[in-house]
């Protein structure tokens, strides 16, 4: 008894060395406030808005989205160059003609639909990956899509808003690769208990997350994962905030997530257009942002509360994501 008590009190007191240890390592961190330089293609964010009333003035997107309808063809209704590279294009059904009734305009405009696509900027030019290119000069814009250019009016061209260095906003719209995530479920089959989850990119060899794992650990922990989407495939390339409060997601093998996103003081929120969403990335959430450095690196925090359900089967999430600047 004697000895396995002298083997219990050992046993203690090298957990404890190792708790302290850790938390001296953890100390020994440099923290500081987060520091941001503007992105590097600041100077060329600007979002373009066309008429796509008049024929005249529509720009196709047929290379993007077909028309389901033989009265209307797919165009262009926005454009917008993000500061982290990304061409945001909206997508219409308008009308081929004039619409002779107002049922007809709205049948056309009823629907947007995104597509994120890279894009490089060179002498005035921004080429856009899977699209073509568009020149800006004032509100004449020129377009070319397939060696062939037209010159259409924009509506309106607005430049990024202005923000303070330092500030939420200025701090936060940038592209993030993410670092570390940390899911918290409570609820459903878990009852009382609940399950956390902690992944780190850098235990994996290409430095991105797998979504697979984080699926598989949830099921084998009671955690009901609706079937209706391969998380498998949502494995983050990166996460994007824009001056002109858009939200982007981009996966290694699904279509991106995009929506809207609002800051008041430190809290966060977004939405997503149409039914995007999954059971980790809700569709729509709130929670918190902040930002610090450590050991000379800048992190983003974000603390996202959401929900999975599947079948009578309800659960809260708290989805913690570390973000470093791409």
């Amino acid at each position: 008894m004697k000895t396995i008590s002298k083997i219990l009190v050992l046993a203690v007191a090298l957990g404890a060395m190792t708790f302290v240890s850790c938390r001296k390592g953890d100390d020994e961190k440099k923290v500081e406030e987060a520091t941001f330089s503007k992105p590097a293609n600041s100077q060329q964010a600007v979002v373009v808005t066309f008429n796509t009333g008049s024929p005249s003035n529509q720009v196709p997107a047929s290379k993007l989205s077909e028309s389901a309808d033989d009265d209307f063809l797919p165009v262009v209704k926005d454009v917008e160059f993000t500061n982290s590279g990304y061409a945001k294009l909206g997508v219409v059904n308008a009308p081929k003609a004039v619409p002779t009734s107002t049922k007809a305009g709205v049948k056309g405009e009823e629907d947007v639909q995104y597509f994120i696509e890279k894009y490089t900027y060179n002498g005035g030019v921004y080429v856009i990956e899977n699209f073509g290119s568009i020149k800006i000069n004032g509100n004449s814009i020129e377009v070319t899509i397939d060696s062939e250019t037209i010159t259409v009016t924009a509506t309106s061209v607005d430049d990024v808003p202005e923000t303070t260095a330092g500030s939420l906003e200025y701090n936060l719209c940038r592209a993030w690769v993410l670092d570390r995530i940390v899911i918290s479920v409570k609820g459903g089959q878990l009852g009382k208990n609940g399950f956390g989850v902690d992944k780190k990119a850098s235990s994996y060899a290409d430095g991105i997350i797998s979504f697979k794992e984080i699926a598989k650990l949830l099921k084998d922990n009671n955690v009901n994962i609706p079937d209706e989407v391969e998380l498998a495939d949502y494995n983050i390339i990166d996460v994007n905030f824009t001056e002109f409060g858009s939200f982007i997601i981009n996966f290694a093998n699904a279509d991106p997530f995009t929506g809207s996103f609002n800051l008041a003081s430190d809290t966060f929120s977004y939405k997503l257009s149409g039914t995007q969403g999954n059971s980790i990335i809700n569709g729509e959430a709130n929670g918190s942002v902040s930002f610090e450095k450590v050991d000379g690196v800048n992190y983003g925090y974000l603390k996202v509360n959401g929900k999975i359900e599947s079948g009578s089967d309800k659960y809260t999430s708290v989805v913690e994501l570390t973000l470093k600047e791409k």
